[in-house]
Formats: structure tokens, sequence, C-alpha cells
């Protein structure tokens, strides 16, 4: 996952990569901050003329760990997952 900062052009990568991508099926899979990454997705949106369509899970952070302790190499990716207080 691209940490996403001011100054950072990840954003406008994403974003380009994802036009130049154009076929018919394009899949962008990340976790996007709202404030962050809405504008550039309904560019998107528009870019594909509304042949769109966006999917998320609202899932707790507690289940979000449960189900990555859950994947058969979460011990491989990540050693250890830190509990917000």
């Amino acid at each position: 996952m691209v940490r996403v900062r001011e100054g950072n052009i990840s954003l406008e990568l994403i974003r380009q990569v994802t036009e130049y991508g154009k076929c018919k099926y394009v899949i962008l899979e990340e976790v996007f901050v709202k404030q962050r990454y809405e504008e550039m997705l309904h560019h998107l949106i528009r870019f594909y003329s509304g042949n769109a369509f966006i999917y998320y899970f609202n899932l707790s952070f507690e289940k979000t760990v449960e189900r990555h302790n859950s994947r058969p190499r979460a011990e491989v990716l990540l050693k250890r997952v830190v509990y917000r207080d």
C-alpha cells in the first residue's frame, strides 16, 4: 500500500495508470481514504462514462485484523499486528 502524503505523486500516478489501462476491464483495488481519493475516483467514473462499479467492505478494525490473521500467509506478511487503544 502506498502512503499518500503531501507532495507525493502517487495519487496522480494511480489516476494515470488507470486511464492508460482503459480497456474492457480495469480493477483498481486499494484502501481509499475518502478525503484523499474521492475526487480522483469521481474523475475515473466520469472517464469511464459512468460504466464503473465500486464496492467496499464496512468492517471494523478488529474484524479487519481477524480477516488478515486468517490468511494462509498472515504470519509471513505481518509478524505482529498492533491494536489501537
